[in-house]
């Protein structure tokens, strides 16, 4: 038995006796020394992973917890169905009175469809069987979980095409759904799929035709069905059977013909949207896609295609457009051609799909590169996109692209500082111009500068960015300059400008002393010199400048811990947003500390915005606190139990200690809601994803 299996029993056995007693309505609750004892028992019992003691105790979990859906709390009973979803399949057992929960109020189809999902093959039988004798609700069920298994298990394939003759539309298109999602493996449906097509529900042959692209791409039977469906009198037909040769991909080639055929369907669908009306050509469209899912072998349905974007009809020509993209190479003579067109929506369209191409459309570049120089603005930030998409292949437009980031003209600049970046190494001799970028402002991008150092480090890891020149201007005159050139040097980690961000903590200007204290907590525990400075700024005029200074000193660590009395003071009776900042910095400073972690503890039941920061932090603080969270399980203040409850559910690693208390609140708190969240912090603690994601990491 692996790892997580063994982890797992232990956590089931430890809970059984008291998963057991709060499914248990009246039930006498236990004391509290045999709550205690009961983890070393399950200690003991998963010593020996293969014992009968063990695998009793699991199954006794899981049957507990299926008596919890019955509980009174509806609430309890939703956290149930979660808690057997991540045990898993060994809750395969619990799948019958899973299923017989669909259509209850209190438990949402998706958590319960979730949870099926999670299973495992153990359950296939079970939803089989509801899949041939269940109601609708309960065949809606198993079909809408079976849609979230991927692959769809094959042992279930049968009653899915069974269902393909039942009495009720819905049944039949969902089953037909579920098929579609199994792909090739349901291929033994595809003789019924090719006979549903002339099902007497619209919407269940629709789905058939679609189906059968997924289920037969190889099939010659399912494509002869499809191309015939293509001249089918029903336009919802016709656009189905085009989806379906779309769905077969590279597979629909034979069905060329019959696709360049469709691109001059007839049929048309007017939607009114109260305001504007829109027609579209939805077999053409559909047609398009298909075109496009064939690839390069579709070269022939270019002029077709680029009849559509020169049209600029909306929405016929995106598909086309979309198409002309997935075509590739073929394509870009044609749009090289109209690159020169006097319509600009022809020329923006035809940018578009050479973006779309990208290193295929090499041979556009020196279109491209004029049009980057001498086009409309528009035109030419489009232009700058194409050539990025080309990637090193574009290194010829460097210099260009250079003088494109020192124009100043709003998103060219920004489209020409992507492209550099998508160029790569190659184009190292952008560097210098990327690093003067910096202090840009704002061209049609707010984080610009996060996107010039992006493209710095994709064009060289290495690369040291000079702080010297933002150092020096830290005193321009303008605070937005001075603001950028904080922000800069804690971006870069600028460590050496240390001394300077602290000073300018000073600043007259309050976005300038924001933009120091984010800087500064980038830094981390190296900015720890900046701590006596950072308290002063907690008592900043401006609680925006509170609040980025205790974020900053709870990014420097236990080095802070001087700001300790300052941060449990702001925690009491500052601004609101301040408050939960000091309680996330108060975990980060001194997880030990017994009084930051009653004051946490106590800020449990206060604001929402606080109390959440609270549990996060609490969290943080891990075993340490984990006492003092036993002791506010009992807190006479619901928001306060139920904080605490929240915040043993997410320590890391998980708090397998507290199961016992959580079990016990479960049974005995007065509260549903509480009760609810003791399970769903239960089901955390057990959750089988979380430790594999620990085992790997």
């Amino acid at each position: 038995m692996v790892k997580r299996d063994a982890f797992l029993l232990y956590l089931a056995a430890a809970s059984l006796p008291f998963i057991a007693i709060a499914c248990r309505s009246g039930a006498k609750p236990p004391d509290a020394a045999v709550v205690k004892a009961a983890a070393p028992d399950a200690v003991a019992q998963a010593g020996d992973t293969g014992s009968e003691k063990t695998v009793d105790a699991l199954h006794k979990a899981v049957a507990a917890l299926e008596g919890a859906l019955e509980n009174d709390c509806g609430a309890l009973r939703k956290e149930a169905v979660a808690a057997l979803g991540l045990i898993g399949p060994p809750a395969a057992g619990a799948a019958p009175a899973i299923i017989r929960l669909a259509g209850n109020p209190d438990v949402p189809s998706m958590l319960l469809r979730g949870t099926l999902a999670k299973l495992g093959p153990g359950a296939v039988p079970v939803l089989a069987k509801a899949l041939k004798d269940g109601n609708a609700d309960e065949k809606s069920l198993v079909l809408e979980a079976l849609g979230n298994l991927d692959p769809v298990p094959e042992e279930i394939l049968p009653a899915l095409s069974a269902l393909l003759d039942d009495q009720s539309a819905p049944v039949r298109l969902a089953a037909i759904e579920v098929l579609t999602a199994a792909g090739p493996a349901a291929a033994e449906s595809l003789p019924k799929l090719i006979k549903v097509l002339d099902d007497a529900d619209g919407g269940v042959r629709w789905a058939a035709a679609k189906a059968l692209g997924k289920v037969g791409p190889g099939s010659k039977e399912a494509l002869d069905a499809l191309v015939v469906k293509l001249e089918d009198p029903e336009l919802d037909m016709r656009e189905a059977a085009a989806w379906g040769l779309a769905a077969m991909g590279k597979d629909a080639e034979a069905a060329l013909p019959a696709l360049l055929k469709a691109m001059d369907d007839k049929g048309v669908r007017i939607v009114d949207y109260g305001t504007v009306k829109m027609t579209f050509h939805p077999v053409r469209e559909a047609a398009a896609d298909a075109l496009g899912e064939i690839g390069p072998a579709a070269g022939k349905a270019v002029p077709l295609l680029m009849r559509d974007l020169k049209t600029l009809q909306e929405p016929m020509c995106l598909p086309s457009m979309e198409a002309l993209a997935k075509i590739g190479a073929a394509s870009v003579p044609s749009l090289i051609e109209v690159l020169g067109s006097k319509k600009p929506g022809v020329r923006m369209n035809a940018l578009q799909v050479i973006s779309g191409i990208g290193p295929g459309a090499e041979s556009a570049l020196p279109a491209l590169v004029t049009i980057l120089k001498k086009g409309p603005l528009l035109e030419a930030d489009r232009a700058a996109q194409a050539i990025g998409s080309i990637g090193p292949k574009a290194a010829p437009a460097v210099p260009d692209l250079v003088k494109a980031v020192g124009s100043g003209k709003g998103r060219l600049t920004l489209s020409a500082v992507r492209a550099l970046g998508s160029i790569g190494p190659e184009a190292a001799a952008a560097l210098p111009a990327l690093v003067e970028a910096l202090m840009i402002f704002d061209p049609g991008e707010p984080q610009f500068h996060y996107y010039v150092l992006a493209a710095i480090g994709k064009i060289d890891p290495d690369y040291a960015v000079p702080a010297k020149k933002f150092v020096e201007a830290l005193g321009d005159k303008d605070p937005a300059v001075r603001g950028r050139a904080v922000a800069v040097l804690g971006l870069i980690g600028a460590v050496e400008a240390l001394p300077d961000l602290v000073k300018i903590l000073s600043d007259g200007e309050a976005s300038v002393r924001i933009a120091a204290c984010e800087a500064l907590g980038k830094l981390g525990p190296k900015a720890a010199d900046a701590v006596a400075e950072l308290r002063k700024a907690m008592k900043d005029k401006d609680w925006r400048v509170q609040e980025g200074a205790i974020r900053a000193l709870g990014a420097i660590g236990p080095a802070a811990a001087a700001a300790l009395p300052d941060l449990l003071d702001d925690l009491k009776g500052g601004y609101i947003v301040v408050r939960g900042a000091s309680a996330a910095a108060l975990a980060a400073i001194a997880p030990g500390d017994a009084s930051a972690q009653d004051a946490l503890i106590e800020a449990l039941g206060g604001e929402y915005l606080v109390s959440t920061e609270a549990v996060d932090a609490l969290a943080v603080m891990g075993i340490q606190v984990l006492p003092r969270l036993g002791k506010a399980l009992l807190d006479e203040k619901v928001a306060v139990r139920k904080g605490a409850a929240a915040a043993l559910g997410r320590m890391e690693p998980p708090a397998r200690e507290a199961l016992p208390d959580l079990l016990k609140v479960m049974k005995d708190d007065a509260d549903c809601g509480v009760r609810a969240s003791a399970a769903a912090a239960v089901g955390s603690i057990l959750s089988i994803e979380r430790e594999e994601k620990a085992g790997g990491s």
